[in-house]
């Protein structure tokens, strides 16, 4: 009898097996509640964006999605370390800010970006150079003659400290870059205080600084205007030329969109199949036009597959965090 109940348990255990792989990602996802964390403040570019994408989600695939805010690095380590493995927990941060501080080693990163699954950029954007309302100069000419500019950041080698440092070596600017403020916000009212004279965020973040009256944006840093900006005339367009030896960087640099990733270890059905709705949602016209209401504009998401192929190169290039470690060096002060 003990035998045959043995067998019994075999039998019953197989079948579920052959069901639990036979399971559908569809199948999985419907009922199940989605973590999506967002590695930045409550009300930035990042979390607008993914409070408004987050009911369309849930309506697409019949799934409940619970948005939670980490700070910085945080809210990636969480998903690298903690995010469950079955496609449940998404983790979201700006795409530079998440490859630059991991290819810099910036203290407190616990994770390897290539390892990361990633599902699509959400908000592919172009880099501003924003100034304080108070700085009593208002051109790039007046701001490449002054002495002992200031700008600012949240880390030592997160991606605002990648935008001054290459901005200072650039334009020949005689200033230094502060790091430690605690998160966007208090940096924006540091620049709105003039207690910094620029910085350098996304042109997402940067639209909303300007609305809100504290910056002026005072140029575009990349070859094409920002879609949000559009008034902010672009560093080419104002006659810069970038040295030879600074291209790679300059390139990594005005880079830039909001990365939406799985942590390592999910099913490969399950990414594939979230890469391929969030394609389905970058055409959904409702949200395009909730975008468009809450942001100014809306942009087609970036492939999964791409950003993926994008992160795995940047990670290859070597000379890339040799470079930069250097300029930090030369610029940073911590506050």
């Amino acid at each position: 009898m003990k035998a045959i109940i043995n067998i019994l348990v075999i039998i019953i255990f197989l079948i579920s097996s052959r069901l639990t792989q036979a399971e559908s990602p569809e199948e999985f996802f419907r009922g199940k509640t989605i973590n999506w964390i967002i590695a930045s403040d409550i009300g930035g570019g990042l979390d607008i964006n993914a409070r408004t994408i987050a009911p369309f989600l849930a309506k697409e695939i019949g799934v409940k999605v619970k948005v939670e805010n980490r700070k910085t690095d945080e809210g990636i380590n969480y998903l690298y370390n903690r995010g469950t493995r079955d496609g449940l927990t998404l983790g979201m941060k700006t795409s530079d800010a998440l490859i630059g501080n991991d290819i810099m080693k910036a203290p407190g990163v616990q994770y390897e970006s290539e390892k990361l699954n990633f599902v699509a950029d959400l908000y592919p954007s172009t880099k501003m150079f924003q100034i304080s309302p108070k700085l009593p100069y208002k051109t790039l000419d007046a701001i490449r003659k002054a002495k002992g500019l200031r700008a600012g950041g949240t880390s030592v080698k997160g991606t605002f400290a990648q935008g001054s440092a290459v901005m200072l070596e650039i334009l020949g600017l005689n200033g230094k870059y502060i790091s430690g403020f605690n998160g966007k916000k208090e940096l924006t009212l540091a620049l709105a205080r003039g207690e910094i004279d620029f910085m350098v965020p996304s042109d997402a973040q940067a639209m909303m600084d300007e609305k809100d009256g504290y910056v002026i944006n005072l140029f575009t840093i990349g070859d094409r205007r920002s879609i949000v900006v559009p008034n902010a005339p672009t560093l080419s367009e104002l006659g810069i030329k970038i040295p030879k030896d600074l291209e790679n960087v300059y390139r990594f640099t005005i880079s830039g969109g909001q990365a939406l990733a799985l942590p390592p270890g999910v099913p490969s059905d399950r990414i594939e199949y979230l890469r391929n709705t969030f394609q389905r949602l970058s055409h959904n016209r409702d949200l395009r036009k909730a975008m468009e209401k809450l942001l100014g504009t809306s942009a087609d998401f970036v492939p999964g597959q791409e950003l993926q192929r994008d992160m795995i190169n940047i990670k290859a290039d070597k000379g890339l965090a040799t470079k930069l470690d250097e300029l930090f060096k030369k610029y940073t002060v911590v506050h």
